[in-house]
């Protein structure tokens, strides 16, 4: 019947809302937006996304074992340590400038506060104290930034510059350098 669940079915819901470049940048977009009004968009996307992507790296993490050619670009780590450098928005390089660059000893103070737990991917500090938070001039570079970390690694991957994520599956605060 039509309406039956089956592993096909599954397969192609995944590849169709978890593995494609489109998909990708609408959720990430979708993500950013509610980041915006101060709504852990993390969280509320992961929730849904998380075992779709879970299954994708569960895929490559099988093809890597057999030897074979790995099947997914876009999976659970691809989306925690490509486009999530110091955490969404990328603002792990914000935290740097706020740091070294800011005239402004405030910000140097929240430069200071942030860049710790930047480094392992949690940038509260930043998006709640720059405030990100409703704040239009903010919005556009942190709904910018993961989009293009997203393209970014994408075609990098797809053009054999970078390899794909080979499955193994690490904490997401693993700092970028070791992920």
């Amino acid at each position: 019947m039509g309406g039956q669940i089956t592993q096909g079915n599954i397969r192609n819901f995944e590849s169709m809302f978890g593995a494609t470049l489109p998909a990708t940048l609408i959720i990430t977009v979708f993500e950013a937006l509610l980041w915006s009004f101060g709504i852990h968009g993390s969280n509320v996307v992961g929730g849904i996304m998380q075992p779709i992507w879970l299954a994708l790296t569960a895929d490559n993490a099988a093809a890597f074992a057999a030897g074979k050619a790995l099947p997914h670009i876009v999976n659970y780590q691809f989306y925690s340590n490509f486009m999530k450098i110091g955490g969404f928005g990328g603002t792990f390089g914000l935290a740097l400038l706020l740091l070294f660059a800011s005239k402004s000893s405030q910000y140097r103070a929240l430069g200071k506060l942030a860049i710790v737990p930047g480094f392992f991917g949690i940038n509260e500090p930043i998006i709640f104290g720059m405030p990100i938070v409703l704040n239009p001039i903010m919005i556009i570079p942190f709904i910018l930034t993961p989009l293009v970390l997203c393209v970014v690694a994408y075609f990098a991957m797809a053009s054999g510059l970078v390899p794909y994520t080979n499955g193994t599956n690490i904490p997401w605060t693993t700092p970028p350098v070791i992920a």
